[in-house]
């Protein structure tokens, strides 16, 4: 009911505060503590992050328990977090198919980074057929949210073509040059990409 709603949205937001240390001490003791009423309630968002700190501290059947609450209440973050760790392991059986699953549910609801996760299927033809229109078309809705890595995976893409795209070096430039110019903690900066296709346009020019 709406007081229990309430309640349980009353506990996230101490448990979130403790967590982050914003307004009151940081104190992970009692973040854990709200949570767990939050998330005993119900509450998906309260799960998910229960499901965080479960994960970091090592007891990944926990934190896979809590993601898949979250996840199945529509959660976005839970549902990418799930896809990832069913995609990657790192302490769990690696799971394709659930891995695709989720990460197709949080695509779904547009994150950019489970649609950029999920375009990587099509490429190593993981689970799925390998599916070059596919991976772009998913790739380019990653861009369209802001993904980073998206844009430079399109850039190679229209460096070289494939059977679905014509060489397009224009587009491979315009695409680099977003790539570059989104700021990011990686040092990686695509230079050597964007030295191939230029050279490659003024050959053509020749």
């Amino acid at each position: 009911n709406a007081a229990t709603q309430n309640d349980a949205q009353s506990c996230y937001m101490l448990g979130y505060l403790y967590n982050i240390g914003k307004g009151v001490e940081q104190d992970y003791s009692k973040a854990i503590e709200y949570y767990k009423k939050a998330a005993a309630m119900g509450h998906a968002s309260a799960q998910n992050n229960l499901a965080n700190i479960y994960w970091n501290n090592g007891d990944k059947a926990e934190a896979i328990r809590l993601y898949t609450l979250a996840a199945e209440q529509g959660n976005v973050c839970a549902q990418y977090n799930l896809g990832y760790k069913y995609k990657y392991g790192n302490g769990i059986r690696k799971d394709s198919a659930r891995a695709f699953k989720w990460l197709r549910e949080a695509t779904n609801q547009d994150d950019a980074d489970a649609t950029y996760e999920l375009s990587t299927f099509y490429r190593y033809k993981e689970y799925v057929t390998y599916n070059r229109k596919s991976e772009l078309d998913l790739l380019c809705k990653a861009a369209t949210l802001g993904h980073r890595e998206a844009h430079y995976e399109i850039a190679k893409i229209y460096y070289v073509g494939n059977e679905h795209v014509e060489q397009d070096l224009e587009k491979a430039e315009e695409y680099l040059i977003k790539y570059k110019n989104i700021k990011s903690e990686y040092s990686f900066d695509g230079k050597d990409l964007l030295e191939k296709i230029q050279f490659a346009k003024e050959r053509k020019r020749i």
